[in-house]
């Protein structure tokens, strides 16, 4: 799986990257996200990542779900604010 990871092929032409990440992931490991953060920090590729406090992959927190709502309404604001000023350009 290492061989065919997104990590391995970012390079400068690559478009604005939006990285959403629980901090709580199982699936994705956190540092997987800051791994490709930094890969793409290297070669000037406009990123951002957002980290999420206690969300799993889905968002989801089992013992909050009011916060985990909470994140879905921040996850889908920052997407659209993300390609609204990317998609004009």
């Amino acid at each position: 799986a290492g061989s065919v990871s997104p990590i391995k092929f970012v390079d400068a032409k690559d478009p604005a990257t939006l990285i959403l990440q629980g901090d709580a992931d199982t699936v994705v490991p956190p540092a997987q996200a800051e791994a490709v953060k930094a890969a793409l920090d290297k070669v000037g590729v406009e990123n951002r990542l957002q980290m999420f406090a206690g969300a799993d992959h889905d968002f989801v927190i089992t013992d909050d779900p009011a916060r985990a709502d909470a994140y879905c309404v921040q996850a889908l604001q920052t997407m659209t604010a993300w390609f609204e000023s990317h998609l004009k350009k």
